[in-house]
């Protein structure tokens, strides 16, 4: 049975809901790819060997079993505008 992250974005131009697997979330592609965009846009120095990233994402993997369907975002704005992302 896969876990799903949701994501649903409720805004004027756009009503969203996605469920994302955790195998798309928490593995070590995911992980490179938040490592360049984060050297790319930020002056943040931060980098990861393969074996840390591994234990990373199995954390993370682990941690979403154990809090499933705990909501990390809820946000919510005057006009309506609602991002909500849930584990």
């Amino acid at each position: 049975l896969l876990n799903n992250m949701k994501i649903r974005i409720r805004a004027d131009s756009c009503r969203l809901h996605l469920r994302i697997p955790d195998t798309l979330l928490y593995n070590t592609l995911t992980c490179t790819v938040i490592e360049k965009t984060m050297q790319e846009n930020t002056d943040i120095a931060w980098s990861m060997d393969k074996e840390t990233a591994k234990e990373v994402m199995r954390l993370l993997k682990h941690f979403s079993k154990e809090y499933k369907g705990l909501t990390i975002v809820d946000v919510e704005t005057a006009d309506g505008q609602v991002v909500q992302i849930t584990l």
